[in-house]
């Protein structure tokens, strides 16, 4: 499998802040203390931050998984992600009429959320659906490993929420031999928490019964499908575009908003040290331009935003820079059909 990003720049990427914020949540329920594991590694998280650097988020990730080798770490980041810190890909699975329709979107658009670091294939059988995880051959132990399982166990969480109840009969597949669990009456106890876990199987893969795959989910919503499906297609075309285009790319990572908003096109070109008519010139050149960045950028991190109950709307409205709540709605209303009381009202409950 061939990734786009070399692993140098993967490690430039930014992510969701809703992965640091379950990571730390985890830290925090086993006795660490959230504000001296940030400040060990300089992080400072501003009111309002949508992303955080991926090596950022690695380095607690792998000082935690340091401070206690024998928790089930990544299992337990995956069973408390939500399906919002997808973005659109998770819109979309929210909306899905079953869970055949939510894995083939997640099948086809993984690759918005998987950092270059992974993709999907499913296949059926008479008795099982399966969704398979290949992991690129440079992500290296531990965090190959801790990949895996936040991957599987957040891909269970996510079908779990979309009908409602627990998956029975579904099994998550892990290709190495087990680690955590030194004593049989461990193991059960994870997996009344984490669903049944196998180990030393042929690939690492997560699979339903295929009994669970037709049947109506409650949240199915063919008017949002179609407008979060949409949302899905342009962020694809944005990341097939910055993938291939290292200027756009640059661009897009610096795009986060702070207490004053996004950065302006003059301070994006200070922060690449071109001129502004440099930086113009360049991102013609590779079909794209400021506003059209500032436009995805918005739609993406407001779609974030709005999965945090932490921020008023009109605080999300002042963060991405709406001078006015109303221009927000209007714009929101635009990007996927619903206003962003409706949509966070659905996100919710």
């Amino acid at each position: 499998m061939e990734s786009p990003l070399q692993p140098d720049s993967w490690l430039k990427q930014p992510v969701p802040m809703p992965y640091l914020t379950t990571t730390l949540e985890v830290g925090c329920a086993w006795g660490i203390d959230k504000e001296q594991l940030l400040a060990a590694f300089d992080i400072n998280l501003e009111d309002g931050q949508v992303h955080i650097p991926l090596n950022n988020l690695l380095a607690v990730i792998l000082k935690l998984h340091e401070c206690f080798p024998a928790q089930p770490l990544a299992l337990e980041i995956g069973q408390r992600l939500s399906p919002t810190a997808y973005g659109s890909l998770g819109f979309a699975m929210l909306c899905s009429d079953t869970l055949d329709d939510c894995l083939n979107i997640m099948s086809r658009y993984w690759k918005l959320i998987n950092m270059s670091v992974s993709s999907v294939t499913i296949t059926s059988d008479s008795r099982y659906c399966t969704a398979t995880l290949d992991i690129n051959p440079w992500l290296m132990e531990p965090l190959r490993r801790l990949w895996i399982e936040a991957s599987l166990t957040s891909w269970k969480r996510c079908f779990e929420v979309l009908c409602g109840e627990r998956l029975e009969g579904s099994e998550i597949l892990l290709a190495y031999p087990q680690h955590y669990f030194s004593e049989p009456s461990q193991l059960t106890r994870a997996e009344q928490r984490y669903g049944v876990i196998r180990y030393n199987q042929t690939a690492n893969q997560f699979r339903i019964p295929i009994q669970l795959l037709h049947q109506p989910l409650p949240m199915a919503n063919i008017l949002h499908k179609k407008m979060a499906i949409e949302l899905c297609e342009r962020d694809a075309q944005t990341l097939d575009r910055i993938t291939s285009h290292p200027v756009s790319q640059q661009v897009k990572a610096l795009l986060v908003p702070s207490e004053t908003g996004y950065p302006s096109f003059e301070q994006l070109a200070d922060a690449l040290c071109v001129s502004v008519r440099t930086l113009r010139r360049q991102l013609s050149k590779e079909g794209t331009g400021f506003k059209q960045l500032l436009d995805e950028s918005r739609r993406h991190d407001a779609l974030q935003l709005l999965g945090d109950p932490r921020y008023r709307i009109q605080r999300i409205s002042e963060l991405l820079g709406f001078g006015d709540p109303a221009n927000f709605a209007r714009c929101f209303r635009n990007w996927t059909g619903q206003t962003p009381s409706e949509f966070r009202k659905k996100l919710l409950n």
